[in-house]
């Protein structure tokens, strides 16, 4: 009587497992021609979740042959299958079935030879995820919201026999676990077992709670009483492995009810989320640097549409006076400085366009840094000025010239160098420009730097511009033409090599003296 009572209790409990599971499950039996050879097989039943995952009634499918049910010239996966079915040796894959343009994860296993049981579940959306978070690193434009749902859904089949379900229960992919309602754990699956870094033995007995964090304990203690209400629920939460690690799953659990319709125990399923979580968060940062992108490619368009506004109405307004003048010999000298105004507007553009360029090149490549010698982009720099401004009188000197300083940077920096000779030749009324470089070894913070000083007789940085003249990405300052995006990229590109720049008075105190632009870079050693 014992025995017999054990076994209607272990029937009853790998039913309610067939009839809970999240993944499709059918029973086959193979058919032979009349030479005994496997030729197709038959569906000889199938449980509530085969139907929702395949949109095949079981009706449809139950004592039909593969080929029928799948509208296909040959059985799905046949030589798999045949072969469980003949050596009783499982089988575990992934596929894509194309008439339903869907992706499985199949188990197949068989426990007497001739018929074999395949456990399935749809992962087309955690493909199409994957798909997604490809595209999304791509163009920063698409983004997958959700990577994988899985429905919780009471089924209603029975299995036939103990050993079925044993081998049902094992090779599940998911965990599964049987707890009382002392929350004391009563069995687990292999794949459980495999999850938690525990034996069978450690964790029966064992409260569930001891796994669990204690800061899900609040948050668990209301699902178990949804759980009491509804019969069944879903939520997500982490389980402490053996090692200390702490492991995310989603569980999706039912109540186990005795003979007189009392709850006696708790069935779940549980799932390891890690590669979902993953993906999820990988999917916030391409949507956080799509964003970024964007606001960046706005504030960049604004300041170009209004830096080169300014420099065509300067060069529209030469161009009209000199039509004005061009017939009156009394105005030569103003038609000449007229000519000069619109040389220097195209320069500005050019080095405005250059800039642009630059800063979209600096925001999406990922640059390497190598040793670069200071000296040689500084002299590449001053010749690329005096070619720009030939009707400038500029002197400029590098003092320490013999000193061979490397610093750990690229090819960027000579913009760097470009940008600030620039400026100081750009804003700066004396004859001759005088800008004077001087290079020194200093240790910052821990760390060796080259320390490069441009000093220049300019007509200075007034005291409340000399923090915002390398913030307009953030203050958006159209005040001053041609200046921002020029000092912006120098910032940009200095803090990419882990450096700073900053700019102080000539004369200390005094700034319409002449200002002094302060780079400081890591040394390549």
């Amino acid at each position: 009587m014992s025995n017999e009572k054990e076994m209607v209790d272990s029937e009853e409990k790998y039913r309610l497992l067939f009839k809970h599971s999240l993944n499709g499950i059918a029973f086959h039996e193979i058919v032979y021609d009349s030479n005994a050879n496997q030729i197709n097989y038959v569906i000889t039943d199938v449980n509530p979740m085969y139907e929702l995952l395949l949109s095949i009634k079981r009706e449809d499918a139950i004592n039909k042959r593969a080929t029928e049910v799948y509208r296909s010239d040959k059985p799905p996966y046949f030589e798999i299958y045949a072969k469980v079915a003949d050596t009783l040796e499982p089988a575990f894959f992934d596929a894509y079935f194309e008439p339903m343009d869907k992706h499985f994860k199949i188990s197949a296993f068989s426990f007497e030879k001739g018929k074999f049981i395949t456990v399935f579940e749809d992962i087309t959306d955690k493909k199409l995820a994957e798909q997604k978070l490809e595209e999304s690193e791509e163009n920063l434009r698409h983004f997958s919201e959700d990577l994988e749902q899985r429905v919780n859904q009471r089924t209603q089949e029975l299995l036939e026999s103990e050993q079925r379900y044993k081998e049902l229960f094992n090779t599940n992919p998911d965990g599964i676990a049987i707890i009382n309602m002392e929350n004391k754990i009563l069995d687990v699956n292999q794949a459980l077992q495999n999850m938690l870094g525990y034996s069978l033995e450690e964790l029966k007995g064992m409260d569930f709670s001891l796994i669990t964090p204690k800061k899900w304990h609040e948050s668990e203690n209301k699902a178990m009483n949804d759980f009491m209400e509804k019969g069944y629920g879903s939520y997500e939460k982490e389980y402490i492995r053996k090692d200390g690690t702490t492991l995310p799953i989603s569980l999706s659990g039912w109540i186990i009810k005795n003979e007189q319709g009392i709850p006696s125990k708790i069935g779940a399923f549980i799932k390891d989320i890690t590669e979902r979580k993953k993906v999820d968060e990988q999917i916030k940062e391409s949507e956080v640097k799509y964003h970024e992108a964007y606001d960046r490619a706005e504030i960049y368009k604004d300041f170009f549409a209004h830096d080169i506004s300014n420099i065509l109405q300067f060069v529209l307004t030469s161009v009209e006076l000199n039509n004005r003048y061009q017939e009156d010999p009394r105005f030569k000298d103003e038609r000449i400085a007229n000519l000069d105004i619109i040389k220097e507007q195209i320069t500005n553009g050019a080095n405005l366009i250059s800039n642009v360029r630059r800063l979209s090149q600096l925001e999406e490549m990922s640059l390497s840094l190598q040793n670069i010698e200071v000296n040689r982009l500084l002299e590449n720099a001053i010749n690329l000025i005096n070619e720009r401004f030939p009707y400038k009188i500029i002197d400029i000197k590098i003092e320490n010239q013999n000193e061979n300083y490397s610093v750990k940077a690229n090819e960027f920096l000579q913009d760097v160098f470009e940008n600030i000779f620039f400026n100081a030749v750009k804003h700066n009324e004396q004859s001759p420009i005088e800008i004077l470089v001087k290079q020194t070894k200093t240790i910052k913070q821990e760390k060796s730097c080259i320390k490069i000083v441009f000093i220049d007789n300019g007509i200075g940085v007034e005291d409340v511009r000399k923090y915002e003249i390398f913030r307009r990405e953030i203050r958006g300052d159209k005040s001053v033409s041609g200046i921002g995006l020029g000092l912006l990229l120098t910032k940009k590109i200095i803090e990419s090599y882990n450096g700073k720049i900053w700019v102080e008075d000539r004369i200390k105190g005094n700034h319409s003296n002449g200002s002094k632009f302060i780079v400081m870079i890591p040394t390549a050693d």
